[in-house]
């Protein structure tokens, strides 16, 4: 199918091209500034949820044909590692820049070494307090390799009924975590996960985020998605969503619900609903260049708030600027790096779907 074409059981869904845009947008709000997308951590389970669906979608025949560990792994390195290393590289380069002019922050040489030992081969740094100092939110796509991994080893080998409870016993363990105590920090980007403490908080919120997807794409039977004004609400409602600002008290009852009944129901939505042919292309679009945002993001903010320190700007209207630069530099990204992979011996496929397997 056709990014706007309208109609199709099977193929391209570009609704969920859409509101995986959205997420990947509001996650780099919420890094830039937090009052923008105050529910931008959200996304993140919004893409646990979506990731799992999309690649049992997508590989699971490929798993009944025999498909094994190494293969499907080798497959999920290939995508997604040479984004992730273009965000880590440009992580790596403003941490040398702050050391050459000495900001307060700046990370020593040997630190930035062994990061760099690490992270660019997308491993976290095991002598440093958080996993991927170039590049915080590198975590979740670290958890996410973890996930594919129990994907390939032991989910899609699973039953309907086996895999339903899995996932009923990792949503006990989701919902045992919520009652670990996590100081609270100034960064938005400082979540579980991004360091190595209480490591049982992100496993179970990717594990239980990622199983559900696995579950819905077993039980949701393909069937003709006629093109609908409804797809194009549900990927507004998903930002309306992303953009509450809460009191603390309604905000601890209402992550969980997201993670445990908006996030799945806005994937099923975006499986069975097609946006009209005239909104369809841009869901494509940026879709398409969701990813490449959401791995170099984070150190180009950090560029951007610097940036503005030293200019005295405090105005929000920055952020549509720095989205806007983020954008641009996906845009580049996505159609830069396949070349320049292939050439190294990667052989990336270039930036996929969500339908393809994203």
């Amino acid at each position: 199918m056709s990014a706007n074409s309208g109609s199709s059981g099977h193929g391209r869904y570009v609704t969920l091209d859409g509101m995986r845009a959205v997420a990947a947008i509001a996650v780099a709000l919420l890094h830039f500034n937090a009052d923008l997308m105050p529910q931008g951590s959200l996304a993140v389970d919004f893409f646990f949820v979506l990731s799992g669906f999309v690649l049992m979608k997508a590989y699971a025949r490929r798993f009944a044909d025999g498909m094994g560990v190494a293969a499907f792994m080798q497959a999920r390195f290939r995508r997604l590692y040479p984004l992730f290393l273009s965000g880590s590289l440009i992580g790596a380069a403003w941490a040398l820049l702050c050391y050459v002019l000495q900001t307060p922050l700046h990370l020593s040489p040997r630190f930035m070494a062994h990061a760099a030992l690490f992270n660019f081969a997308m491993l976290p740094d095991p002598l440093a307090p958080v996993l991927f100092p170039f590049n915080l939110p590198a975590w979740s796509l670290f958890y996410e390799l973890l996930a594919n991994l129990a994907l390939v080893a032991v989910l899609a080998r699973l039953g309907t009924r086996m895999l339903s409870g899995v996932a009923l016993l990792l949503l006990v363990l989701y919902l045992y975590t919520l009652s670990i105590p996590v100081p609270p920090s100034a960064d938005p980007a400082l979540v579980p996960g991004v360091g190595w403490d209480q490591p049982i908080i992100p496993l179970a919120r990717t594990g239980f985020a990622f199983t559900v997807g696995v579950l819905i794409a077993r039980l949701l039977p393909a069937r003709p998605r006629n093109a609908s004004l409804l797809a194009f609400l549900a990927i507004v409602a998903f930002l309306a969503i992303l953009r509450l600002d809460l009191a603390v008290a309604v905000q601890a009852w209402f992550a969980p619900l997201f993670v445990v009944a908006i996030a799945p129901a806005l994937v099923v939505l975006g499986a069975r609903l097609e946006p009209p042919a005239w909104s369809a292309r841009a869901a494509a679009f940026t879709g398409e260049m969701s990813f490449a945002l959401y791995a170099i993001h984070y150190p180009i903010q950090q560029v951007f708030q610097a940036a503005m320190r030293q200019l005295g700007w405090t105005s929000p209207a920055f952020a549509a600027v720095y989205v806007a630069a983020v954008l641009f530099a996906s845009w580049v990204l996505v159609r830069c790096v396949p070349p320049l992979a292939a050439t190294i011996g990667l052989r990336w496929n270039g930036p996929t779907s969500v339908a393809r397997g994203g």
